[in-house]
């Protein structure tokens, strides 16, 4: 099965501005090296889009096989069917119109859930992405169950699974797996290679091979807006620890 990076990026942002193309098309050649053919890359203005874009140009110049897709990362309010709607930022899918969202834990529960449901009602998944990272979701990590329930998504990073994000977040990404609390993995690659296919031997090795391979065809999925597979989420005891 060929493998999707679901949150990827060959360097940040800033570093595009200022990086050669030699530095770009070397981590690109190490990505289709381990079987990487396509990348969702998470941006948050038109800048950034027209950054990968020009990415996307150098690779086919290159000859190299792999496709960057966009989608957007996007604040929670109501108004983002409207932007959806007018074009005015990057989903991924027809039938299921898939975006990231920054979640805002300034905003009450009750008006996160609103809007949660309101556009999932007309067409639109939320995915929330790296919520191990979040101080809201390890203090109360069944406000994520509570969302996943409610059928936004989630996408958690392979560089809290290796440890690169710190113990906690380590901690809270296998939590995740654990509970059927992670819909997607993805890199969340920066400022060093991250081996998408090591994330997916250690989930298989410490967790399963079946939810390795779970999580490879949701990002197939997602890639062109199909259902993803779900299984039913699971709360999260504090007495219940998983460690890597």
């Amino acid at each position: 099965m060929k493998m999707i990076d679901t949150n990827c990026l060959l360097m940040s942002h800033s570093k595009m501005k200022s990086c050669s193309n030699t530095e770009m098309i070397s981590n690109a050649r190490e990505m289709i090296q381990e079987g990487i053919k396509s990348a969702i890359v998470v941006v948050k203005n038109e800048e950034e889009a027209l950054s990968v874009k020009e990415l996307n140009r150098l690779l086919v110049k290159e000859s190299l096989p792999l496709k960057l897709e966009i989608i957007s990362l996007c604040e929670m309010n109501e108004a983002l069917f409207y932007e959806v709607k007018q074009g005015n930022v990057y989903t991924l899918g027809k039938r299921e119109s898939y975006v990231y969202i920054d979640y805002a834990v300034e905003q009450s529960q009750f008006e996160i859930e609103k809007i949660l449901y309101d556009l999932q009602i007309k067409g639109i998944v939320p995915i929330i992405p790296n919520p191990e990272t979040m101080e809201i979701f390890q203090s109360q990590p069944n406000l994520l169950y509570k969302y996943i329930k409610k059928g936004a998504l989630s996408q958690i990073s392979i560089a809290s699974l290796l440890g690169k994000n710190g113990r906690k977040a380590k901690k809270f990404a296998v939590k995740f797996l654990n509970a059927n609390l992670a819909d997607l993995v993805g890199t969340a690659y920066m400022d060093e290679y991250i081996s998408l296919q090591e994330g997916y031997d250690l989930i298989a090795k410490k967790i399963g091979e079946s939810t390795a391979i779970k999580l490879q065809r949701n990002a197939s999925s997602i890639l062109v807006g199909e259902s993803i597979i779900r299984e039913e989420p699971e709360r999260i005891s504090s007495k219940r620890l998983f460690i890597l």
